[in-house]
């Protein structure tokens, strides 16, 4: 399913990925609450239910509703984004819950692709990974950068 999702998005154009959602929550241990991190373009107000129906059930989503920091990326920056996720290992056999670190989900709606959507769930080593390139995508949009730096300094240690 992350396959098929992930092909159909790097598919995509700038116009396409318009109301495309991107959602960090770290699931790992924790002694305090990690901001989930919530990105989409400027063309679109996030819906934060799309994400509801991917949930898996031996995970925990508390950073959801404790904290959440948002803030919104240009339709060309979200093509990057979609590529990264591509090559980033997202598709790689997800870890068990013990393993767990970070829950990448993507949600598309009202899109001419269609409604597409998948949670990945990557262990710490491909969290810094992920969340490296993802800044490097970011690297003239300076809230994004500083955001998704954070989360790559809360989220993997």
């Amino acid at each position: 399913m992350i396959d098929d999702a992930l092909n159909e998005l790097a598919s995509g154009t700038p116009t396409d990925l318009r109301n495309l959602q991107v959602k960090f929550t770290y699931v790992g241990p924790q002694k305090k609450p990690v901001p989930t991190v919530v990105f989409t373009t400027l063309h679109h107000v996030l819906a934060m239910e799309w994400f509801s129906q991917l949930r898996r059930p031996d995970l925990h989503y508390d950073n959801d509703a404790i904290a959440t920091l948002n803030f919104t990326v240009t339709s060309e920056e979200m093509v990057e984004v979609v590529k990264v996720m591509v090559t980033s290992g997202l598709h790689d056999d997800n870890p068990d819950a013990s393993q767990a670190c970070l829950s990448v989900m993507a949600s598309l709606k009202g899109s001419r692709m269609g409604d597409l959507a998948f949670e990945a769930v990557i262990d710490s080593g491909r969290c810094s990974r992920l969340l490296d390139s993802m800044r490097k995508v970011f690297r003239s949009n300076q809230i994004a950068f500083q955001v998704i730096g954070q989360q790559q300094q809360l989220s993997c240690p």
